[in-house]
C-alpha cells in the first residue's frame, strides 16, 4: 500500500459519510428548523431540490477537507526521531538516536535501521526485549524470507551487532552484555503498544 492507495480508501469510506452529514443538515435539518420556529409554508424559500443539491456540494467539500486532515496528522511528526510512528504503510518506533525500528504494512514484523538513513541493519524481527541500550531480539524465519531462524545484540550506543545460530549463544552473550536472566522478548506489536501508551524516552 502506498499514500494514493490510502487517500482513495478514505475517499471511498468518507463519500457515504459525508452525504449522510449532509443530508442531516440540509434534507432533515432545514425541515425540522421550518418547523421547530413555525415557519409558514409559503415562506419555506429552500426547495427540496436545493436542499439535495446543497447536500451533494457539502459531500464534495466535505471528502477533500477530511483527507487533507489526514494527511496533514499522518505527516505532522516525520521529522521528530522521539514523536513520529511513521506514516502510511510505514510505521517506526524509536530505540536510541539514531536507531529505530522500522515496519511496513504490519507491526508484527520489524527491522533495525538509521533514522533517516535508510538500509536495514538487521531484519525480520519478531521480538525483543531493549535494556539501556542493547537491543536483544529474535528474527524468525516465515514464507517470505529464506534465511534460517537467528537471534541477535544489537548495542545502539556503538552501533555494533551480533548474530547467532543457537539460543544457548545468544543467552550467553546477554549475559556478557548485563541481560540477567531470564531474557524477556515480547513481539513487536506488544512493544510497539507499550512503547506508544507508556512512552519512556528521552527528549531534547
Amino acid at each position: 500500500m502506498g499514500p494514493l492507495f490510502v487517500i482513495i480508501f478514505w475517499a471511498i469510506i468518507l463519500t457515504p459519510i459525508g452525504f449522510l452529514i449532509g443530508a442531516c443538515l440540509f434534507l432533515g435539518g432545514i425541515k425540522f428548523a421550518y418547523w421547530l420556529f413555525k415557519v409558514p409554508k409559503e415562506k419555506r424559500r429552500i426547495s427540496l431540490l436545493w436542499r439535495f443539491v446543497l447536500t451533494i456540494v457539502f459531500t464534495i467539500i466535505f471528502v477533500p477537507t477530511m483527507c487533507a486532515v489526514g494527511i496533514y496528522l499522518m505527516e505532522k511528526d516525520t521529522d521528530d526521531y522521539w514523536n513520529s510512528r511513521g506514516a502510511w504503510d510505514y510505521f517506526r518506533m524509536p530505540l536510541e538516536e539514531p536507531y529505530h525500528l522500522s515496519m511496513v504494512d504490519t507491526i508484527d514484523d520489524a527491522a533495525i535501521a538509521k533514522w533517516k538513513k535508510g538500509g536495514n541493519i538487521v531484519s525480520g524481527i519478531s521480538k525483543y526485549e531493549k535494556r539501556g541500550t542493547i537491543v536483544a531480539g529474535f528474527c524468525e524465519k516465515n514464507q517470505f524470507r529464506q534465511n534460517e531462524n537467528k537471534w541477535f545484540v544489537f548495542d545502539c550506543a556503538s552501533g555494533s551487532i551480533e548474530e547467532f545460530k543457537s539460543e544457548e549463544e545468544f543467552l550467553h552473550a546477554c549475559e556478557t552484555h548485563g541481560f540477567s536472566q531470564p531474557v524477556n522478548m515480547k513481539t513487536i506489536k506488544d512493544n510497539w503498544t507499550l512503547y506508544w501508551k507508556y512512552p519512556n524516552r528521552r527528549k531534547e
